[in-house]
């Protein structure tokens, strides 16, 4: 264009001036076109995107009329609930005092005087009761091994609901952590490591200090005892020694470190009728850990609050199979095989339109990463259920990060879904033959644009969006504006 605006012209070469003009302004309009979107692109982003949010109580599509509450928007955007769990409660109390209680004279009818020494005595203190429904256990001990948490002698550990059963820590400003490790471990030094007997373990952590995902430091397994002894921070396991380097060469004690051991710590077995609340606790499993109901019958609930579940080596975070109310509220989940959260519903076909999920200000990553296949997710929902997620974060996994599949319903507010490792933030995808049937609606959510593709799903699979940011180019989708 320099070039052009320097030629010299004389008087009468009105028909070059004006040939040169034109070729110039179409330079320019190239180059300016050059700088913006794509014109379809931005028509279609900005179909989806800074839509205004109204504040207050918001209108959930029909296929969530399951849910006991009502949703509502504050001005920051956060969503917040009115869901009434006192029917999930009950003053008919046991303690729980690892230092002076006692299994074999627990009772709740005596509470304050006759504490259980562990939650597996009073886990199976209920179960042989002949009256009473529901029971609360209060723990005034906030750290418990493998065996004084549940104490089948199972290879799976299962806990079969006989009762309602809520557990909750007695100061509610702290969290119960139950590893699946021994309490009786006794460590000596040997130079400047720590070293005890112990064979078959899995992990190795340092409670205190938790990342954002609310999981405690682990520590690096190592090949030698001579890389152990150079690098702080790190064991190694001979057979049945066990060797640890502590950061300060602090002695490793019970609360202060878990030796988290091959082993499984609980399953939940929730049969018809019944329920389980778990409040302000923290799982270290080795092997899986699951909440189910084996029985012919559904009306059952899971309810956690304030819950982690941290390190399954072979399974998912969360699995919850067959349950049809679940409530979770601000868990945590990371560095699982597979799953974070993960829900099926194989048994329930004539009650799967009246199961409800609802995940509320949920975390969940790492998840997957060393699994061989790509298929491992933040959080998962199949066989055609329905799951609310709100203020949540999900990342970090081998697999899409949000997977709901088998035609099933999802909303999703207020939530940020990223770095997938497959491209795939999000997959919807209906049951085979079933083509259209799924439905999901994603308002003010963000996925990471570095993705090829944030949405991704079966042909012609409903999505509806509002102030959604990321990249949705999938022709296959059936993709429309969400109205509130």
């Amino acid at each position: 264009m320099a070039e052009i605006a320097n030629i010299k012209l004389d008087d009468t070469s009105y028909a070059l001036k004006d040939t040169i003009a034109r070729e110039a302004a179409a330079t320019a309009s190239e180059a300016a076109a050059a700088l913006l979107p794509d014109i379809n692109a931005l028509d279609k982003f900005n179909r989806f995107t800074n839509k205004p949010l109204k504040g207050g109580k918001l209108t959930l599509p029909s296929a969530f009329n399951a849910f006991q509450g009502n949703l509502y928007r504050d001005a920051d955007g956060n969503i917040y609930d009115d869901l009434d769990l006192s029917k999930y409660d009950t003053n008919n109390i046991m303690y729980v005092d690892y230092d002076n209680g006692d299994d074999s004279t627990g009772s709740v009818t005596q509470p304050d005087t006759h504490p259980f020494k562990t939650v597996k005595g009073a886990l199976n203190y209920i179960n042989n009761l002949t009256s009473g429904n529901y029971f609360k256990i209060i723990c005034k001990t906030y750290r418990f091994a493998r065996d004084e948490f549940y104490g089948s002698d199972t290879a799976t550990r299962e806990y079969v609901t006989s009762r309602s059963v809520v557990i909750e820590p007695y100061d509610p400003t702290k969290t119960i952590v139950v590893s699946c490790d021994q309490r009786d471990l006794v460590w000596s030094r040997s130079g400047i490591l720590w070293t005890t007997s112990r064979s078959n373990v899995g992990y190795v952590y340092r409670l205190g200090k938790q990342d954002g995902f609310g999981m405690f430091d682990k520590l690096t397994e190592v090949s030698t005892l001579q890389e152990c002894e150079d690098t702080a921070n790190t064991w190694y396991q001979s057979g049945s020694s066990l060797y640890l380097h502590t950061i300060g060469n602090e002695e490793p004690t019970f609360n202060k470190y878990m030796i988290t051991l091959k082993l499984s710590i609980i399953q939940f077995n929730i049969q018809n009728n019944r329920f389980i609340r778990l409040k302000n606790i923290v799982f270290y499993p080795y092997y899986s850990m699951q909440f189910k109901n084996t029985g012919a019958s559904y009306e059952n609930a899971l309810i956690c609050e304030n819950v982690g579940i941290y390190g399954q080596s072979e399974d998912n975070g969360f699995t919850v199979s067959n349950v049809k109310t679940v409530i979770m509220k601000d868990c945590r989940t990371a560095e699982n095989y597979l799953d974070g959260f993960n829900y099926h519903f194989p048994n329930m076909t004539s009650e799967i339109s009246s199961t409800i999920v609802y995940e509320n200000g949920c975390k969940s990553s790492r998840n997957g990463l060393t699994y061989d296949r790509d298929i491992c997710n933040a959080s998962t929902i199949h066989e055609g259920a329905n799951i609310i997620r709100v203020n949540g974060v999900y990342q970090t996994s081998k697999g899409p990060v949000i997977a709901d599949i088998n035609s099933s319903h999802t909303y999703m507010n207020h939530c940020l879904i990223n770095q997938t490792l497959n491209k795939k933030a999000i997959d919807f995808e209906d049951e085979t033959g079933a083509e259209g049937t799924g439905r999901a609606y994603l308002v003010d959510c963000q996925c990471s644009q570095t993705q090829t593709l944030s949405i991704e799903g079966s042909d012609n699979f409903n999505v509806q969006l509002k102030n959604f940011r990321g990249n949705f180019e999938n022709e296959d989708l059936n993709i429309s504006l969400f109205t509130e």
